[in-house]
């Protein structure tokens, strides 16, 4: 579904993710306990999660038993119950997530970065690991889902992608009996904002550690590109010689063979289809923070 966590600069921090969170915890005609004993039985998994742009449920079903699995799948995408006792629990598993994040410095810095870099009205302005905050995780109800749910996981809204032994012929009429009555409502699809992110402003963002053994360091900037945009494999080579996946990289060359400042330092473009982001990942040592930071930067001549 074309969703996702950027689905929730509309409908609130954390909201996309938790409504994913709860298809596979009970519909209006299973239990979650059905729901799983159903997969032992088929044979098949179901997982559900959302990414920044996408928000997805995934089955893996034998090709025998494909289309009672997909009947599965359909109940589970359409008719999640979102009952009071299983968002609480839910819930308290979310919050517990994000109190482990708040307390990682790397995934305290990546949930910080993208407010800052797009600003909090666009759509990719939302913390990429989809929890939200303490505050909209109290708040978020059953209701609340059930509209975001109805809002966004609609079949005008939707893509089925399958691959394995199965014929186009043998696979359509299995999709029509399991998808093809379902009906779009009336109200009108929700776009996200996707303007155009603030102008850069050259800054350093600090998140106090007291008496942490190192500093992680993560620095970003949106690039004049999309990620649908073609002709794009020479930034991608640019990136991959600046900090990709080998130790003779440009970053790691620096701050880790030359200076012995770090373990490793690395860079990355962002995934998402809209407004494109480079970011730099570097822990280092505690007292060569700010000589990291030059290097990292004397390095990003080639991205302005």
């Amino acid at each position: 579904f074309d969703a996702g966590i950027a689905a929730d600069v509309l409908d609130g921090p954390g909201t996309q993710a938790f409504v994913l969170d709860m298809l596979d915890e009970g519909t209006t005609s299973r239990t979650a306990t059905e729901i799983a004993e159903a997969q032992e039985r088929l044979g098949a998994t179901l997982e559900t999660g959302a990414v920044m742009d996408t928000s997805n449920v995934t089955l893996n079903a034998l090709a025998a038993n494909l289309a009672p699995s997909l009947a599965l799948m359909a109940d589970v995408a359409r008719n999640p119950a979102f009952a009071a006792g299983e968002v609480d629990r839910v819930r308290v598993r979310r919050q517990s997530e994000l109190a482990q994040v708040m307390a990682s410095p790397d995934d305290l810095a990546a949930r910080t970065i993208a407010p800052l870099l797009f600003g909090p009205g666009n759509a990719y302005g939302q913390a990429g690991d989809g929890l939200g905050t303490p505050e909209a995780l109290a708040t978020i109800s059953p209701e609340s889902l059930r509209a975001a749910q109805h809002a966004w996981l609609r079949p005008d809204n939707a893509g089925i992608i399958v691959v394995g032994d199965v014929s186009m012929a043998d696979l359509v009429p299995m999709l029509e009996k399991a998808f093809g009555d379902w009906q779009a409502p009336a109200s009108a699809l929700r776009t996200k904002p996707m303007g155009a992110p603030p102008p850069a402003q050259g800054r350093i963002v600090l998140l106090d550690r007291p008496n942490s053994p190192q500093s992680y360091i993560l620095g970003g900037r949106v690039l004049p590109v999309a990620g649908r945009d073609s002709g794009q494999e020479p930034l991608e080579m640019a990136v991959d010689v600046l900090g990709g996946s080998s130790l003779l990289t440009r970053l790691n060359g620096e701050l880790r063979v030359a200076k012995s400042w770090s373990y490793g330092a690395s860079a990355r473009l962002g995934s998402g289809a809209g407004p494109r982001g480079i970011y730099v990942t570097a822990p280092v040592q505690a007292d060569r923070t700010g000589d990291s930071i030059k290097a990292i930067v004397a390095q990003m001549v080639y991205f302005p």
